[in-house]
């Protein structure tokens, strides 16, 4: 007591009144004395809870109504330490208790009020427990979590979402873009999550930096390479809110992380203090895995209303909720719901196509090559959005079957002849199917009954020529017409 007195009359404390929270704790020879009958290590407390560069010196630092009062943060925090001690039947003070401690005669209490809020979220080695508050030795390990996931930068948030969305993506037509959003050419539809940085506003008021990043990449491959392919790219992409939520929970299971692994891994972290941490690290890994479905719920599907534009809009589409884990496949199942993806194309809609933009008047129908169509069909935006090839193979050999068209391996100019020409039920056999596109003409159903009926007429005029019955009753051969 004595060494407390002359402490105080050292530092000139004209206090009516010796109080615990009058008593410093930054000199040496008065903490050796306080700590040295506690168990564990107690300096990193101190240093805490006072001193000119503590945690508890920033909030008076930062409040007028703290510094009124003479420190309200160290103050209170001092007169926290000296009821902390271990072994009591009741540990720590309630705020009465500390209103007791710290407040001279004429005081009110709602500046130390404030302060006790302020330290219960700031100062690492402070707990509250059935509304009483004490130091411990070891970390709160909530607050040292709060304090790491405040202070994360915000680039390595971002790099912990894109890996989560790339362990998210299960088929080679998912990828996830970089920040510097580049998207290789391909020939089937390809579902591109946008990086972080680019979210569509959840408010009007805000800006939508989704949508022109997406048409930056529709127009190009890279810088100075214009995209062939623009209708094979959709886009993934989260609104600012819930892509603002998923931080947030992305910082907490980062922050768990670091104290449990890696550099800045908290010594010594054993017991039940280990199962604790191990615990939040995995409730943290499981909200993420749940916010990140929840954000990534919008697709982006480009359109052109004007074929003679190159001029595209970005229509948007709310994915419904599925399965952790599976948010590609749920943003395309929903895609093939809206028929913006489509796994298949009737024969009737590829010849509505086809008499719309290639053999409308004055152009006569003519035949069409297939590479030539299926370029057409995966470059403008304009034209139906195809999975890949086998939906083209599919409905061509349908519509072989079905007579809309034949099919042909080439032209011969010279003779005016389409070469294994297939046209007709049997011969659908003979088109086959693959993921692939191969090789070979559509000729427009005319000029294949056309050729098939020269074919028929020159037989009959051969001498030994056969009767032949009405030619919607033959079966054309597998082998093709025109070998």
């Amino acid at each position: 007591m004595a060494q407390c007195v002359n402490r105080l009359c050292l530092d000139d404390n004209q206090a009516p009144l010796l109080l615990p929270g009058d008593l410093p704790l930054t000199d040496e020879a008065l903490t050796n004395e306080f700590t040295r009958l506690l168990p564990g290590n107690w300096g990193p407390v101190l240093s805490e809870a006072d001193g000119p560069n503590s945690r508890a010196d920033a909030l008076d630092q930062g409040s007028a109504p703290f510094r009124d009062v003479g420190g309200a943060a160290r103050r209170a925090a001092r007169a926290v330490f000296f009821g902390s001690a271990p072994g009591r039947a009741l540990r720590g003070l309630d705020r009465r208790q500390i209103h007791l401690a710290v407040t001279l005669p004429g005081q009110g209490v709602s500046a130390y009020n404030e302060a006790i809020d302020e330290m219960t979220g700031a100062l690492y080695y402070l707990y509250r427990a059935d509304d009483r508050y004490f130091f411990h030795s070891e970390e709160n390990l909530n607050k040292v979590a709060i304090d790491r996931a405040a202070n994360l930068p915000e680039p390595q948030v971002h790099r912990e979402i894109v890996r989560r969305l790339q362990t998210a993506r299960r088929r080679s037509n998912f990828i996830v873009l970089e920040p510097e959003g580049q998207a290789p050419e391909a020939e089937e539809v390809r579902l591109a999550a946008l990086h972080p940085r680019f979210t569509l506003p959840t408010r009007q008021a805000e800006t939508d930096y989704a949508r022109p990043e997406a048409l930056r990449i529709l127009g190009e491959v890279r810088p100075g390479v214009p995209r062939i392919r623009r209708n094979t790219l959709l886009f993934l992409a989260a609104r600012s809110d819930d892509l603002r939520a998923l931080a947030n929970e992305t910082r907490r299971f980062l922050a768990w992380s670091s104290i449990i692994s890696g550099e800045t891994r908290i010594p010594n972290l054993e017991g039940q203090r280990l199962n604790e941490a191990n615990k939040a690290l995995r409730d943290a890994d499981s909200e993420v895995n749940s916010a990140l479905v929840r954000a990534y719920n919008r697709t982006l599907a480009p359109v052109q209303l004007n074929p003679q534009q190159a001029e595209y809009e970005l229509n948007e589409t709310r994915i419904e909720p599925g399965s952790e884990g599976e948010i590609f496949s749920q943003a395309f199942q929903t895609l093939k719901e809206s028929e913006t993806v489509n796994e298949v194309i009737s024969p009737r809609a590829l010849l509505r196509l086809l008499e719309t933009h290639l053999w409308a008047p004055p152009n006569a129908a003519t035949h069409q090559d297939k590479g030539q169509l299926w370029n057409m069909l995966t470059s403008y935006v304009y034209m139906p959005r195809l999975l890949d090839a086998s939906a083209l193979e599919g409905c061509l050999r349908q519509g072989v079957e079905a007579s809309a068209f034949g099919l042909a391996d080439a032209y011969d100019s010279e003779s005016g002849r389409y070469l294994n020409l297939r046209f007709g039920p049997a011969a659908s056999e003979a088109v086959g199917g693959t993921g692939e596109i191969r090789p070979g003409l559509l000729v427009p159903a005319a000029l294949a009954i056309a050729q098939i009926e020269a074919d028929r007429a020159a037989a009959r005029e051969r001498p030994g020529a056969a009767g032949v019955a009405d030619p919607s009753a033959v079966i054309y051969p597998p082998g093709g017409y025109g070998q």
